[in-house]
């Protein structure tokens, strides 16, 4: 669930009356073969889980990281975002070139005066 070590050993003490520290904790996961973070995914099964969160009516508005997040939130998938936006280019070339060309478009205004043009987020220009 996303604990850090020291929250599951107090949960351990207070749940379960079970008090041991962080090392041995660490050390009992690693013999039982438990792991905080799992990365061995089945491609494709990415892949197809990757186009599932892009299809719909603005899928492919999402970039790498919103689809990297609804994996781990929705379907528990952990993988490092670069594999995710390599998927998602692979996938979908032409929403990503868009997505892209979208990003830090400088804007140029022409104030007439004070407090004549104003930004959307309400700072003055």
């Amino acid at each position: 669930m996303g604990y850090k070590y020291d929250v599951i050993v107090d949960l351990l003490s207070t749940q379960h009356h079970i008090c041991i520290s962080v090392r041995t904790l660490k050390r009992r996961l690693q013999v039982y073969g438990l792991t905080k973070r799992s990365n061995v995914v089945d491609e494709q099964a990415l892949k197809n889980l990757i186009k599932q969160e892009t299809e719909g009516a603005s899928g492919n508005l999402k970039g790498y990281r919103a689809i990297w997040h609804a994996l781990r939130i929705k379907h528990h998938v952990h993988v490092p975002r670069s594999l995710v936006a390599a998927y998602l280019r692979e996938i979908d070339p032409d929403a990503s070139r868009a997505r892209r060309s979208r990003r830090l478009h400088r804007r140029q205004y022409v104030s007439h005066g004070p407090n004549y043009c104003w930004h959307i987020d309400g700072k003055l220009i």
